[in-house]
């Protein structure tokens, strides 16, 4: 690839461990070390690897994320009584991986979203011919907000709009 610093076969002759250690440098991207060794890239490989961040002004994420924490602890505090503690009675392990399955889910969202915005005018388009209205039968992922008119659907009579 064109912008990839070392070639493939120059990374075919490293070990395995010497290979992992130019990928945990950032010399050497994931996908690039993946097809070296012989595996196909991850599904959405269309995710390219990022150069380094630019020097900029702005607030410290971290800062960002504190107080989003102390917010959260606030909003708990006010919903259950309580701040999230130990032998809680939940297994935590579980609530957190679901909440990550589903920050995984939007950011992949995000991310097909922002590379593929011409598609939002496409189902718009689609909209548009069959009237302004679409059954969630038809399209169940579709969002509800798209709809502009009051119908019934002929094959489900669900009220839409």
């Amino acid at each position: 690839m064109a912008d990839e610093p070392f070639s493939d076969d120059y990374l075919a002759q490293l070990s395995y461990e010497k290979l992992a250690s130019l990928v945990t440098e950032g010399k050497v991207g994931f996908n690039q070390a993946r097809r070296v060794i012989g595996l196909s890239p991850f599904p959405g490989s269309e995710i390219k690897d990022q150069p380094p961040p630019k020097p900029v002004a702005g607030p410290a994420i971290q800062d960002l994320v504190l107080e989003d924490v102390i917010e959260r602890k606030r909003i708990g505090i006010e919903r259950y009584g309580q701040p999230v503690l130990p032998h809680n009675g939940r297994d935590a392990l579980v609530d957190l991986y679901q909440e990550l399955l589903d920050a995984v889910m939007y950011t992949r969202q995000l991310i097909y979203e922002r590379d593929h915005p011409q598609e939002q005018e496409i189902w718009h388009g689609s909209l548009v011919e069959r009237g302004g209205a679409v059954c969630s039968a038809d399209y169940p992922n579709m969002s509800t907000t798209t709809i502009r008119s009051r119908v019934t659907c002929p094959s489900c009579r669900m009220l839409m709009g």
